[in-house]
């Protein structure tokens, strides 16, 4: 007990800090959201409130992308539109509102095929896959995520077809073949390593975890749980620790023998997060497991109570599963109970459920329950019925998984066929890319040969006419080159003159601070101070700024009026910071230049961004590059 105590602890003590530093982020946003004016940048604090609650705390998330979604109509800001939509279809998935969520990925969707977006049209397809699999619509979960894949490759994005990688081990995992899914899942984990994404690594492993779990290595898989638990509350990753927790409970349930405490604390983590959340559809999964742990520990009236609540989300969520499981799991508590009629009723609901969506396994446990019913009730006939009905159906079960594994064989043979078939294509596009150039190659000495001939002829018909030609551009080239030095001895003398006045005037100032030192050591503090000064406008004085200037100018041609088109409000000091920016200079060279600290040069680039417009994680430096 004292080990659970101090575990609970813990939990609640690190979920409390994450959620702190989030709260402390939010309050700052929703101050500055009060300021903003209707622009992009309020379309920009909504996107960043929106990921703040994302995944902790949807509903708000849901209302934030809502708001940008107006905003950004209102603007006539149509990338931070189709952005919102996005937003929100996470936000509805995370809510498990599956047909909302599609609605806005599809809007989305819309934008970015008119703007021929490869990367954000495979991640609305990408997304679209992942909640049909959250509805264990399998067929769709593929095609979608087949789709989202073609597009990435076109996008060249390593980070996606990881994703779509795993997102198709997760699908397999579901059905039962769990070699694909081993496969697939494991080729996902290595991508992301490669990729140093962490997060991402560890969705790979949670699925590694449950593969693990299925196959009766329980030590390992509760193993890769906990790692990916602290993980999740690491990154403050609601939506996924609420998995996690339910995953690890259910490799407690299933261990022989059963850890009921361990399995109760990670279902009940689950149900509570999920619950806060909006995250119904995982509350409802957790709850049936939980109820399913009460039945093993014949704690019938607990065992009710989480079913009936189980049931009553998957009728709103349309979570078919769900619903079939709980309603058979309430008819062996009632069966247990003595409570026939009320227990034969539950299970004929249950395998009727089943029976519409092809939920064989909850097929073979109605019959299994209809029998067990039938016999308690000595209906003989009927219990006969149902028993040769549960055979039947367990028969037919191990078939489909016998097929399963069939099918499963042949999609990795096929698989492995393709690959061996595109190897030979590559290999013969390279034997046919090399005979391209061969050939290529003789044409072009051939080429050469002719053009070398042709071009001999010519120098020798048009040689005279060459040197004179020469001869006149080189007469032409002397005499404005005479130009162009004496122009520049004029102003180098010009130059050097002003240089000279000024050093004088400085070097004159310095002898007379000296003479009153020497004729009044007292003023030594109020004269040194003053010389320090000098010293100082000297190293900084606006004449280096204006010859800097004029030169940056003709590098840099309107870059100052670039920068008041974007934001009218600009000052000159930051038009001469940002030039300096411009240079690609660091910020201890131009606190230097400037001669102010380096804290205030960053401030006073915090306040450029924020006049230019961009976004919090945009970059300063590669922005104002592109002027």
């Amino acid at each position: 007990m004292n080990q659970f105590l101090r575990l609970s602890l813990f939990i609640i003590c690190t979920v409390y800090c994450a959620q702190a530093q989030n709260k402390e982020k939010i309050v700052s946003l929703l101050k500055k959201l009060e300021t903003s004016k209707l622009d992009t940048l309020r379309v920009t604090y909504l996107d960043q409130l929106w990921g703040l609650t994302a995944y902790s705390d949807p509903p708000d998330a849901i209302k934030y992308a809502k708001d940008a979604i107006e905003v950004s109509k209102k603007i006539g800001f149509a990338k931070g539109e189709a952005r919102a939509y996005q937003r929100l279809g996470i936000a509805y998935s995370n809510t498990s509102d599956y047909k909302n969520s599609n609605k806005a990925y599809k809007k989305a969707l819309k934008f970015y095929k008119t703007n021929s977006d490869d990367y954000r049209i495979g991640l609305m397809y990408y997304n679209l896959a992942i909640n049909f699999k959250d509805e264990s619509q399998y067929d769709s979960t593929l095609y979608y995520n087949n789709i989202a894949e073609s597009h990435f490759k076109t996008a060249n994005d390593s980070l996606q077809l990881a994703n779509t990688t795993g997102l198709r081990g997760s699908v397999y995992f579901e059905k039962g073949q769990l070699l694909l899914a081993l496969q697939y899942t494991l080729r996902e984990a290595e991508m992301f390593k490669e990729l140093k994404d962490t997060l991402r690594y560890t969705d790979a492993i949670r699925t590694l975890a449950s593969i693990q779990h299925y196959k009766g290595d329980f030590k390992q898989a509760i193993k890769n749980f906990h790692e990916c638990i602290s993980l999740y509350k690491k990154y403050n990753d609601n939506y996924f620790l609420s998995i996690a927790y339910r995953d690890l409970g259910v490799a407690y349930l299933k261990s022989k023998p059963v850890v009921a405490d361990s399995a109760s604390f990670y279902f009940n983590q689950a149900i509570k997060i999920a619950n806060k959340n909006s995250m119904d559809y995982q509350e409802a999964a957790a709850l049936a497991f939980l109820g399913e742990l009460h039945i093993k520990q014949d704690k019938f009236k607990e065992a009710e109570r989480v079913l009936l609540k189980s049931r009553s989300i998957s009728q709103q969520i349309n979570n078919n599963l769900s619903e079939s499981s709980a309603l058979l799991d309430l008819a062996l508590i009632y069966r247990k109970q003595g409570k026939l009629n009320k227990a034969l009723r539950f299970a004929n609901d249950g395998l009727r459920l089943a029976s519409d969506k092809e939920l064989y396994d909850n097929i073979n446990s109605g019959y299994r329950n209809l029998y067990e019913i039938y016999k308690a009730k000595s209906d003989t006939k009927n219990a006969l019925f149902y028993f040769e009905k549960f055979k039947q159906s367990g028969d037919s079960l191990y078939n489909i998984k016998q097929s399963n594994t069939i099918n499963e064989l042949q999609i990795i043979h096929e698989t492995e066929k393709k690959e061996a078939e595109l190897a030979l294509q590559d290999e013969e596009i390279e034997t046919l890319n090399k005979e391209v150039e061969i050939s290529n190659l003789k044409n072009i000495l051939y080429s050469v040969g002719m053009v070398a001939f042709i071009v001999i002829a010519a120098l020798t018909y048009f040689l005279f006419k060459q040197r004179i030609k020469k001869r006149r551009i080189a007469h032409e080239k002397e005499t404005e080159i005479y130009k162009q030095k004496i122009d520049f001895k004029q102003r180098e003398l010009v130059s050097q003159t002003l240089h000279l006045v000024q050093k004088k005037t400085f070097m004159q100032e310095i002898q007379d601070s000296l003479e009153r030192i020497k004729q009044d050591p007292k003023l030594f503090n109020t004269e040194s101070k003053r010389l320090i000064a000098l010293l100082k406008r000297e190293n900084a004085t606006d004449r280096d700024w204006e010859t800097f200037k004029s030169y940056f100018a003709e590098v840099h041609s309107d870059f100052d009026l670039k920068l008041k088109r974007i934001t009218s409000e600009i000052t000159d000091k930051e038009i001469r910071l940002a030039a300096f920016l411009r240079m690609n200079l660091s910020t201890k060279e131009i606190a230097a230049m400037l001669n102010v600290l380096p804290d205030s040069v960053k401030k006073s680039k915090y306040r450029l961004k924020n006049k230019l417009a961009l976004g919090k994680e945009a970059d300063l430096t590669q922005f104002l590059n592109t002027l």
